[in-house]
């Protein structure tokens, strides 16, 4: 941008009723301002080498709802799960496990609710169906857990 305010400056252009798109110097400026575009993109691509993960950036998230956020919309599973796994917040946490679209994030916030009524409000309520379906299967009885019956049980005698 630099480029280009000192061309500007170098063939006294400003912005005035007689100087037109067609006058001599603009497609010298054009031509700055699309070389400047690519310092711009080149640098941007060099800062994105330096830093290639979301995770440096969610790292530096102190904020609950952002977090939440990130972790409902990030495009980047690895992304989503590192930001899920920085919430602390039990609503924000209840959040992700309703509004996520994503099955990894939403399923992983779900594991981490406990009590039964969050549980049922995901049952009922979760974008996510796989989300919704664990829930209402964790919210069931066991009955896996059923009673032995008395006749079938081994028989004592007294010798």
């Amino acid at each position: 941008m630099d480029q280009v305010k000192r061309l500007l400056a170098r063939h006294d252009i400003a912005l005035s009723d007689k100087i037109g798109a067609t006058t001599e110097p603009w497609p010298l400026a054009a031509q700055l301002v699309r070389r400047a575009s690519f310092d711009l993109l080149a640098g941007y691509t060099a800062r994105a080498q330096l830093d290639p993960s979301d995770a440096a950036i969610v790292d530096r998230l102190e904020d609950q709802k952002t977090l939440g956020t990130i972790a409902r919309q990030a495009r980047d599973g690895a992304t989503r799960l590192h930001a899920l796994a920085r919430v602390t917040d039990a609503g924000e946490i209840l959040s992700v496990a309703l509004k996520a679209e994503h099955t990894d994030v939403a399923v992983a916030a779900l594991e981490r609710i406990t009590e039964s009524e969050p549980l049922q409000e995901v049952a009922q309520r979760a974008r996510n169906k796989v989300a919704a379906r664990r829930a209402r299967a964790r919210l069931r009885p066991r009955t896996d857990e059923a009673p032995v019956p008395a006749e079938a049980g081994v028989g004592m005698t007294a010798d």
